[in-house]
């Protein structure tokens, strides 16, 4: 037995899981990780999370693992630090969708109403406690989903939310986008939906909100979905200026913004369920996302947008967004 939690095993619509009964009186903060042969990252984001545990809350990583039995196996089954661990076998063909809501079905069969949720990459770290601001609001009882900033290796600070200008002509702010680090402050600004690098709610939102969509978004844009889906159901969603975390950007699927490719590569990505330039993706999240009234502009404006990315690729779509956000 770890400390606090007890081992189990069972299974889950015909899915081996390993888990631990929360038996501490504290609330817990539930930390959802998908990963898929990613155990060169386990060691440093353990021990980011080992200092994030205060007398208030208990912090649980719940690991999805998409490669069962690999080397991240291993490693979670040999951790003795102070966190406590879970384990959920997941399988390949779940993609990002089908792991994370693995993790946040454990979560609400164990989760009490006062508890916390986290969506997060393998392979964010940070020194203290980045979240302890978004904590005190939430703990207070404010419906909010909050992220903090992110930067990549060289500093530079990735996409902190999206904040929507026009849903009929799909023009978006990246905020943060390309910033330096260093440009840190005590401040909130609002999104209308938010990246899960590092994602923050209560875990009654789970119960208003339902999980991410799985049947028609699998991988790709079904983190903006199911946040928006957030924001719809009363929580808002804020970007805090305060603290900044590292991403390996690198460490991410094919991504528009990074990947240096031909135009016949490219094309070739369309129907690759792990490419943002996705067709069947695209056109679910454009459907399930944009307002009512807006869907079928949005739907010609989306796929024109879509087509540009096509055409452009990464560096110089890079520059334009760039332009774009200041």
């Amino acid at each position: 037995m770890r400390s606090g939690y007890q081992y189990l095993s069972g299974r889950d619509n015909n899915r081996d899981y390993r888990f631990y009964s929360p038996m501490s009186s504290k609330a817990h903060v539930y930390v959802v990780v998908p990963a898929f042969r990613e155990a060169t990252y386990f060691s440093a984001f353990v021990r980011s999370w080992e200092q994030v545990n205060d007398e208030y809350y208990r912090v649980v990583v719940v690991l999805v693992n998409g490669c069962p039995g690999d080397e991240l196996s291993k490693k979670i089954s040999s951790y003795d630090g102070p966190l406590d661990v879970v384990e959920i076998l997941g399988s390949p063909d779940l993609y990002w969708c089908g792991l994370v809501s693995l993790g946040l079905q454990f979560v609400v069969r164990n989760s009490t109403p006062n508890d916390i949720v986290i969506l997060a990459n393998i392979d964010i770290k940070f020194d203290g406690n980045p979240l302890s601001a978004i904590f005190k609001r939430i703990l207070s009882g404010d419906s909010i989903q909050a992220t903090v900033l992110v930067a990549d290796s060289a500093g530079v600070l990735l996409s902190a939310g999206v904040l929507v200008r026009s849903w009929i002509l799909s023009i978006n702010r990246h905020l943060m986008l390309g910033r330096s680090m260093h440009e840190t402050t005590d401040e909130w600004i609002e999104a209308t939906y938010l990246p899960t690098r590092l994602m923050v709610f209560p875990s009654v939102a789970l119960k208003v909100a339902g999980l991410p969509n799985c049947d028609r978004l699998p991988h790709y844009c079904a983190d903006y979905e199911f946040s928006n889906r957030l924001r719809k159901n009363g929580y808002r969603a804020l970007v805090y200026l305060g603290f900044v975390v590292r991403n390996d950007e690198k460490n991410s699927g094919f991504s528009t913004f990074t990947a240096n490719s031909g135009l016949r590569k490219r094309i070739s990505m369309v129907f690759n369920i792990k490419s943002s330039f996705n067709l069947r993706s695209r056109f679910w999240f454009v459907i399930l996302t944009y307002p009512r009234w807006a869907i079928v502009p949005g739907l010609i404006s989306h796929f024109s947008k879509l087509f540009i990315e096509l055409l452009m690729g990464g560096e110089r779509l890079k520059r334009v967004r760039l332009r774009g956000n200041n």
